[in-house]
């Protein structure tokens, strides 16, 4: 029964999506004409129960390229060296930290602690605007699709015209000389966007986090086409691309 509930409310979501309204009626009936089909030829002796999920019937797979490649590009660029005895995230989604969690201990602070089951994994309780942690200490760091919420009221935080800036100036903070800081946020053409989310200008990053030495700068465009390693300024006519930022302490 709960399996069955959450997909008619699955189908009832990607229904209200103006690109898959025009075939919901389409959908239906291609369920039904293929349930009997499969109940005519099935002999099997597990009971046959309904649970639609439609519009799955697609030419290729959809993913979404901002949380897809974000984590291929972090991942890369913390096993590309010598790996940190133990790396910090900030908020990042659960995908990527559990997947970072089966190469090295992660320490994860969120404002809302999932609850995560694996042996390198460690969940704590925070603020992204006052982090537990003393100035110059942490050797490896992520903050991944995060920034642009923070201030806006969005999971349950303060609103607060200034948060994101100052959310920055504290992950400047706690970087060790030598650290490395993987950032991602929304890049192109800057807006507010009450209360989902900011889009930021590249450049405004970059002079945001003085006190750290931007390494590569890495972009999904609008079309989500991934880029490794291109200029700040190629962002800048996009509507909603996701800047990747590798900054460093010198």
């Amino acid at each position: 029964m709960k399996l069955l509930l959450r997909n008619i409310l699955t189908n009832i979501k990607e229904t209200t999506d103006p690109r898959n309204l025009p075939y919901c009626v389409f959908e239906i009936f291609r369920f039904m004409d293929d349930y009997f089909k499969y109940k005519k030829i099935y002999r099997g002796v597990y009971p046959l129960r309904l649970s639609p999920i439609f519009y799955e019937k697609t030419s290729k797979s959809r993913f979404d390229p901002h949380y897809a490649y974000q984590a291929y590009w972090a991942t890369k660029r913390i096993v590309s060296e010598k790996l940190p005895k133990m790396h910090l995230d900030i908020s990042s989604s659960v995908t990527f930290i559990t997947q970072l969690c089966g190469i090295l201990p992660v320490v994860h602070l969120e404002f809302r602690p999932p609850s995560v089951m694996l042996s390198s994994y460690r969940g704590i309780r925070g603020d992204i605007g006052r982090l537990p942690f003393k100035s110059q200490s942490v050797e490896s760091l992520s903050c991944l699709h995060v920034i642009e919420h923070v201030g806006l009221g969005r999971y349950g935080d303060c609103l607060d015209a200034d948060a994101c800036w100052n959310a920055m100036r504290e992950l400047e903070r706690v970087i060790v000389s030598g650290g490395r800081f993987l950032m991602t946020v929304p890049v192109g053409k800057p807006a507010v966007y009450f209360n989902a989310n900011i889009v930021f200008a590249a450049h405004d990053i970059v002079r945001a986090m003085k006190g750290l030495q931007l390494r590569e700068f890495s972009l999904i465009q609008d079309d989500g086409t991934y880029i490794e390693n291109t200029s700040l300024s190629r962002a800048s006519d996009m509507s909603y691309g996701l800047g990747m930022f590798d900054f460093r302490r010198a």
